[in-house]
């Protein structure tokens, strides 16, 4: 049995405050004051609600990739007509033509309803 430094009351090796006068008591084992497990402090809990609003964001963007990526993005690159090939050329006349066609197909199909 140990004795409390402030007012002397005996505890056990197992207490960490007095039951008298609530001061910590100290720890003969290793010398030192009180040997309670010790708290998170603010610097952690900040460093780990970032870690989560970071996680928040990444998820949120990764799922924006994922359905932008689902979508169709055929136009070809927004090179101008003089710096094309004849190759590129013809592929861009070519999905020209495709677009146009589905947007006469889709106005064709509102205007008959």
């Amino acid at each position: 049995m140990f004795r409390c430094l402030k007012c002397g009351q005996e505890y056990k090796n197992s207490t960490t405050h007095c039951a008298n006068c609530g001061s910590l008591l100290y720890d003969q084992r290793n010398d030192t004051i009180g040997y309670e497990k010790p708290k998170l402090s603010l610097d952690k809990k900040f460093v780990l609600k970032m870690i989560l609003l970071l996680a928040t964001i990444l998820f949120v963007l990764g799922i924006f990739s994922l359905i932008s990526s689902c979508i169709d993005n055929s136009a070809p690159d927004s090179k101008s007509i003089d710096k094309m090939t004849n190759k590129e050329f013809n592929q861009f006349m070519e999905w020209k033509k495709e677009q146009n066609q589905k947007d006469y197909n889709e106005s064709s199909l509102n205007s008959s309803k």
